[in-house]
């Protein structure tokens, strides 16, 4: 049985895009900002350390979800519990390449998880991963 899509649903698409946008945005302030000068011995204390190791792997994760093409493929995936490459190259209408390289990215962020079943590979949405960075996302715009 096919899920039909509801309004929560293009309004949790919306929600994402928009969150996933305002934290890239931080992200590269800090970056682009030269805020990094602070990790320096001579400017690092104990109220203001950055780690730029972490900062850089969460900059990674959020851009695998801030792109539309990989948002619809979420949103399709989301929609039919679970799919194939092949499908879900044939319901978008782009090339198995350009499907297998945004799905390599999503799954090396979390954000689909992926199950073997003979010569197929099933793909998933980690909807505790979506969560957990709506979750952060509300937490770092509710800060400022």
């Amino acid at each position: 049985m096919k899920r039909t899509t509801t309004k929560d649903d293009f309004l949790l698409c919306n929600r994402l895009r928009y969150l996933t946008g305002c934290i890239v945005i931080a992200l590269r302030f800090f970056y682009f900002g030269r805020l990094f000068i602070f990790m320096s011995p001579e400017y690092a204390t104990s109220d203001l350390s950055i780690n730029v190791l972490n900062l850089k792997k969460s900059a990674h994760m959020v851009r695998g979800i801030n792109h539309t093409l990989r948002q619809r493929m979420l949103f399709l995936i989301h929609e039919n519990k679970r799919m194939t490459v092949s499908a879900i190259y044939g319901k978008l209408g782009i090339e198995q390449s350009v499907t297998s390289q945004h799905l390599s990215i999503l799954r090396n962020a979390g954000f689909v998880q992926t199950k073997r079943e003979g010569k197929f590979i099933f793909y998933s949405v980690n909807y505790p991963r979506i969560k957990q960075i709506n979750q952060s996302a509300e937490a770092i715009l509710s800060k400022h």
